[in-house]
């Protein structure tokens, strides 16, 4: 009973925000309202609790790269023009990255935010001063890589970030599981790469928290539903590695290493199988991964 009221109020909440974020123009009003609602977005109050963490999650991400493409990535990082997609309010990783010294690091979403900043806590402890005011672009065609320097932050609705092959280093922290069209990322994605460029993402395939007998009960729900409940508003996606790595070779990228984070054992596998007999249709492949790395670059 517990469970399916805990259920219940997500999808109304969720039916909430989707339409209050299709059908009011106001991006700063919207906003308010996911503050308020959005199981993925936090309170200023929340985020200035969670400094400590976002930088410690930050050196996860970036220390999961360096031992992959195995390189020491303060060296080689420096000069370098960064991409983010969706950093949400923190933009920790790409201040970590400026004190790495990147050149420049992009920050894109589709999700408006009031003011990006990089806070004082965050400055402080990477000891970056005053000097990182985050710069506003209206568009992609507003940038230019030779002149950039400092941190970017790119609001778009519609996903239009095209830097035509000016990107060295792209990455991702648990946003890759919210796209719809994962062919379409991937492509758009690697137009914004230089040939010697690399892609690092972290994807989180669990439930993003509303399970309600298993942690996959959110590839079970009828479509219907699940639409309503609303893409990109926090709930994943349901495309699983699978899927992701057929879109990734649909776009000619090569896949150089993955690595799993955390994943689910055979025994919990076999368990949840047997309570949703029709997760039996889906891989032991696909289903074992709560989170995974996975480094690309061009297929050249």
């Amino acid at each position: 009973m517990k469970n399916k009221l805990k259920y219940s109020k997500l999808l109304v909440r969720n039916t909430i925000l989707n339409t209050f974020a299709t059908i009011i123009p106001n991006h700063n009003f919207q906003i308010k309202i996911m503050d308020i609602l959005s199981i993925n977005h936090y309170s200023p109050q929340k985020m200035r609790n969670k400094y400590d963490k976002m930088i410690d999650d930050a050196k996860v991400l970036l220390d999961a790269y360096e031992k992959m493409h195995k390189i020491n990535l303060k060296k080689s990082i420096k000069g370098k023009i960064c991409l983010e997609y969706g950093p949400g309010a923190g933009l920790e990783v790409a201040a970590l990255l400026r004190s790495y010294g990147a050149k420049a690091v992009i920050c894109c979403d589709v999700v408006p935010f009031y003011n990006p900043t990089i806070s004082k806590e965050i400055r402080t402890k990477l000891n970056l001063g005053k000097i990182e005011k985050v710069k506003i672009l209206k568009s992609a065609k507003n940038f230019n890589s030779k002149s950039a320097n400092g941190i970017y932050y790119l609001y778009n609705k519609d996903a239009n970030f095209n830097f035509e092959n000016q990107i060295d280093f792209i990455y991702s922290k648990d946003v890759v599981e919210h796209i719809k069209n994962l062919k379409e990322f991937f492509g758009a994605m690697k137009k914004n790469m230089k040939k010697t460029a690399t892609a690092f993402h972290l994807i989180d395939y669990r439930s993003h928290g509303i399970e309600y007998q298993t942690p996959f009960d959110h590839l079970l729900f009828n479509n219907l539903i699940y639409n309503i409940m609303g893409h990109n508003r926090g709930i994943p996606n349901r495309q699983l590695w699978s899927n992701v790595k057929k879109s990734i070779e649909e776009n000619n990228l090569k896949i150089v290493k993955t690595k799993t984070k955390s994943k689910y054992t055979v025994n919990e596998l076999k368990k949840y199988k047997k309570q949703k007999p029709k997760l039996k249709k889906f891989k032991d492949s696909d289903l074992e991964i709560k989170e995974m790395f996975f480094l690309l670059r061009q297929n050249i």
